[in-house]
C-alpha cells in the first residue's frame, strides 16, 4: 500500500441457504469517504442498489404521511428550479435530478444523480458536494454528515440559502462530471 491510501477489510460468509453475505465492512481513509462502499464477492463487485427506476415521483410523493408531503413537495421545486430537470426516483426512496456516470480506479461504476433528496422518517435528507462554511452558518438548523444535509423542517433553515446550496453542489457536480 502507498502512503496515503486507504484500506478495506469486508468480512464475507457463505451461507448454505441464502448464498454469500456481508457480515462487516470495515474502512480506514486518510480522506472522508463520499461515495458507496464497494464489496467484493468472490471475482465481482456488490451490485449498486441505487439506480435510476421508472417509477412514478408523484406517486411516492403522495404516498408520504402528510406532515413530510409539504416539505418534500418544497424540495422537489427547488430542485426543479435549480436543475431545470424532471424529477426520476433513484431505488425506492430518493427523488434525483440529472445523473452522471462514475467509474473508480477498482473498475466498478454506475449512474447516481447529480442533485437529489431523501424524505426520510427523522429528517429531509439533500445531498449536496462540499457546501461552503459560510452558507451553512446562515443555513439555519441542520446536520451535516458528508455529503448529507439533513433537516427535520424545511421551516427551521432559510429557503434561499438552502437554493443556493443546492445550485453551488449542482454546478459543482456539473462541472465536475462533464462529458
Amino acid at each position: 500500500m502507498m502512503a496515503g491510501e486507504g484500506w478495506a477489510i469486508a468480512l464475507i460468509r457463505k451461507l448454505p441457504t441464502s448464498g454469500t453475505r456481508l457480515i462487516s465492512y470495515f474502512v480506514s481513509s486518510p480522506r472522508p469517504l463520499c461515495y458507496p462502499a464497494r464489496t467484493l464477492i468472490g471475482d465481482t463487485m456488490a451490485e449498486n442498489k441505487t439506480k435510476a427506476t421508472a417509477a412514478s415521483v408523484d406517486a411516492f410523493l403522495d404516498a408520504l404521511p402528510e406532515a413530510r408531503q409539504a416539505d418534500a413537495r418544497t424540495l422537489l421545486k427547488l430542485m426543479r428550479s435549480v436543475t431545470r430537470q424532471k424529477p426520476a426516483m433513484w431505488g425506492p426512496a430518493i427523488v434525483g435530478f440529472g445523473s452522471y456516470h462514475y467509474r473508480y480506479e477498482s473498475g466498478r461504476e454506475g449512474d447516481m444523480p447529480l442533485l437529489c433528496f431523501s424524505p426520510r422518517k427523522s429528517a429531509n435528507v439533500v445531498y449536496v458536494c462540499q457546501p461552503g462554511k459560510a452558507l451553512l452558518d446562515k443555513l439555519g438548523k441542520h446536520k451535516l454528515s458528508g455529503g448529507c444535509l439533513h433537516i427535520k423542517q424545511l421551516a427551521d433553515v432559510d429557503p434561499a440559502v438552502l437554493k443556493a446550496i443546492m445550485a453551488d453542489s449542482y454546478a459543482k457536480m456539473r462541472a465536475q462530471h462533464a462529458k
